[in-house]
């Protein structure tokens, strides 16, 4: 009873000595990891770690595993400094449990008394609890440490998310920005395109207004030229008729007065085909213009040229509305011929089911039929898009050809008739116009011989 008394009191009363000088610094300790971790009051700890989440962004990623390291580093080094002064107490209370005994033994020798012994045991006692209490300590900063540890990895993975996000979003602004600078470079070069197309439009039309204005300077000279031999012409009349005046008052026969009537019936004649020929002018200009519109058109000047190729088209137009009609005919036919194979496919079917044998060759024949249909499915699209262009493009021409007409019918057979009854009628304005002038050239000619024969 003794030496169970002695030791335990020896060993608290060296414990006690041992732990004066580290309690203070322990509790310390403790209270500051305490605040640190301690979940009501989160801003401790993430005030000299962690920048807020508004600010992330402002923040480069190197500083922030900087700091993040720096943080690790410290708790580290805290953590290995508690497990330190953990191992250190075990040994002292290894060396103190050693002490007790050798305490306990000499206790026994000397013979100390019951009561002493039981107040180091006491003193050993407590200074054992406040040794337990601080290795509870220690276990809590370590936890304290552990779970700093496990949010610092936590806010390291959010800020590795964050970054790839940004990352990410930084990818797609940069390609938003190359479409749109390659964008912008498309539109520069359609500027410059236009600009360039515009300039050459300007020169050509520059180059018509300058040979519109040669021509009429041309046509204005001619027709100076013109009115100056009609003045001389005139004069020449005048001067005749004062001779035919003269010699009308020398004879005062009937042949000169004839002269002078016919004189003045020729003068009146011609005056009468030269405003004849100014009225038929004046109606012919929107001949004249419907003519000059269908040889830009066509890209011809002779009427002869512009009807065979209006003719070739026609006669082209026939033949594929001729090979319209055999391809429909013909798939008509293949259509026809399917509907047969596939009754006989159907008997043969169930014939099969009757255990009969289904020939080979039927089969084949059914596989080229269809191969040849589908062949002339797509011969005919190719020709329904041939029509729909000639359509176009007859429905361009009449408009090129008189703009305020009115297509009524849509159709190609109609959109050819009207066609041909519009250039038809316009070759007929020509022809006659054409003859008219060659009849008032003749006729003025006649005159004038007639006029230089008197």
């Amino acid at each position: 009873m003794t030496q169970l008394l002695s030791a335990p009191a020896t060993s608290r009363w060296k414990r006690e000595l041992l732990s004066e000088t580290t309690t203070k610094f322990n509790l310390a300790n403790h209270r500051r990891l305490s605040q640190m971790v301690s979940t009501q009051d989160a801003s401790r700890f993430f005030s000299g770690s962690v920048t807020p989440f508004d600010e992330t962004e402002k923040v480069s990623k190197f500083e922030e595993l900087r700091e993040i390291s720096s943080q690790l580093g410290i708790l580290r080094n805290r953590h290995d400094y508690t497990r330190a002064r953990n191992s250190f107490h075990e040994k002292n209370l290894e060396s103190l449990q050693n002490e007790l005994d050798i305490v306990n033994k000499m206790g026994t020798r000397t013979g100390v008394k019951l009561e002493n012994m039981r107040e180091e045991a006491e003193k050993m006692e407590k200074l054992l609890n406040d040794i337990k209490k601080q290795q509870d300590d220690a276990l809590i900063a370590r936890k304290a440490c552990e779970h700093m540890i496990e949010r610092m990895k936590m806010t390291k993975i959010h800020l590795e998310k964050r970054n790839l996000s940004l990352a990410k979003s930084l990818r797609e602004k940069q390609q938003t920005l190359k479409e749109e600078l390659d964008k912008q470079r498309r539109t520069r070069e359609g500027r410059i395109q236009t600009r360039g197309a515009l300039k050459s439009l300007e020169g050509y039309i520059n180059r018509e207004t300058r040979e519109k204005v040669d021509r009429l300077q041309a046509i204005e000279k001619d027709v100076k030229q013109k009115k100056e031999v009609s003045i001389k012409r005139e004069e020449r009349i005048s001067r005749q008729m004062e001779i035919a005046e003269a010699a009308a008052n020398e004879d005062r026969n009937l042949k000169a007065i004839r002269m002078r009537e016919g004189l003045l019936i020729h003068k009146m004649w011609n005056s009468f085909l030269q405003k004849k020929m100014e009225v038929e002018m004046e109606k012919n200009t929107g001949i004249d213009l419907a003519f000059q519109r269908i040889r830009r058109v066509a890209g011809l000047n002779d009427v002869g040229e512009m009807i065979e190729k209006f003719l070739t088209r026609e006669q082209l137009y026939a033949e594929l509305m001729e090979r319209l009609n055999d391809v429909n005919k013909r798939i008509e036919d293949y259509n026809q011929k399917n509907l047969e194979m596939e009754e006989k496919i159907h008997g043969l079917e169930i014939a099969k089911k009757e255990n009969n044998n289904p020939t080979h060759n039927l089969s084949l024949v059914v596989y080229r039929g269809s191969k040849e249909t589908a062949r002339m499915k797509i011969r005919l699209k190719e020709m329904v898009t041939i029509k729909e262009n000639i359509q176009v493009w007859g429905k361009k021409f009449i408009k090129n050809f008189d703009v305020n007409f009115k297509i009524t019918d849509k159709k190609l057979d109609g959109l050819i008739k009207t066609i041909h009854r519009l250039v038809s009628e316009k070759l007929k304005k020509i022809k006659e116009n054409k003859m008219t002038l060659i009849d008032t050239k003749n006729t003025y000619a006649s005159i004038n011989n007639l006029n230089y024969n008197e």
